[in-house]
C-alpha cells in the first residue's frame, strides 16, 4: 500500500457515474438505448476529466465512443418503422455538428486572436452529431451555453486562473442532451 490520499476527483466521479446510469434508467428503461448509452458512459466521463485538464482529446476513446454511437444508429434503424428518416436524421447531424466544430477555431481566430488545437473538438462534436442527430442540435447548444455560462461562473467564485475550454462544455453537454435531450425538447417548444 502506498498509503497516499486518494483525490476527492474520483469518488466524486463514481458518484456522478452512478446518478448519471440511473437517470439513464429512468429515462430509458432497459432497452438498446440504455445499454449503448450506459456502455458510452464511462468513456465518455473520461473525456470530460480529460477536456477539463485542457488536455487533447485521445483519437482511441472518441474512436470508442464513435463505434458505440455506430451500433446505437444502427440499432435504432433495425427498429424504426422509418429507417431513412432516423437515418438522415443522425448522418445530418454528423454533418452539422461537425461544420459547426470547423468553423469554432476561425471564429476564435476572428473574435480572440487565439489558435487552438482542434481536431478532437471537431470529432467529438462529429460523434455528438451522429449519435444525438440534428433534431437535436438546438438543445445541445443551449445545454452547452448554459454549462459553459455555470462552469466560467464556478471558475470565478473559486478564484480560478485558468479558463475551461469549449470542448469541456461541448462534453458536458453530449452527455447531459444524450440522457434527457429528448425531454429538454418540450421545454423549448
Amino acid at each position: 500500500m502506498c498509503k497516499k490520499p486518494i483525490s476527492p476527483l474520483y469518488p466524486a466521479l463514481e458518484v456522478l457515474g452512478l446518478i448519471l446510469s440511473l437517470s439513464l434508467l429512468y429515462i430509458y428503461g432497459v432497452g438498446a438505448v440504455f445499454f449503448f448509452s450506459l456502455l458510452a458512459l464511462p468513456f465518455l466521463m473520461a473525456l470530460l476529466v480529460i477536456a477539463a485538464n485542457g488536455q487533447k482529446l485521445p483519437a482511441q476513446l472518441l474512436g470508442i465512443v464513435f463505434t458505440i454511437a455506430g451500433w446505437l444508429i444502427g440499432t435504432e434503424i433495425f427498429q424504426s418503422e422509418d429507417p431513412l428518416s432516423v437515418a438522415l436524421d443522425h448522418v445530418a447531424g454528423l454533418f452539422v455538428y461537425a461544420v459547426f466544430g470547423l468553423l469554432l477555431p476561425l471564429l476564435r481566430v476572428k473574435l480572440y486572436k487565439i489558435r487552438t488545437e482542434a481536431a478532437g473538438e471537431v470529432a467529438l462534436l462529429a460523434i455528438a452529431g451522429l449519435w444525438l442527430g440534428l433534431s437535436l442540435l438546438p438543445v445541445f447548444l443551449i445545454v452547452s451555453g448554459l454549462y459553459g455560462m455555470a462552469a466560467a461562473a464556478v471558475r470565478i467564485m473559486l478564484q480560478r486562473s485558468r479558463q475551461l475550454t469549449m470542448t469541456h462544455a461541448f462534453v458536458a453537454s453530449f452527455i447531459i442532451t444524450m440522457i434527457a435531450g429528448r425531454e429538454m425538447t418540450s421545454w423549448f417548444a
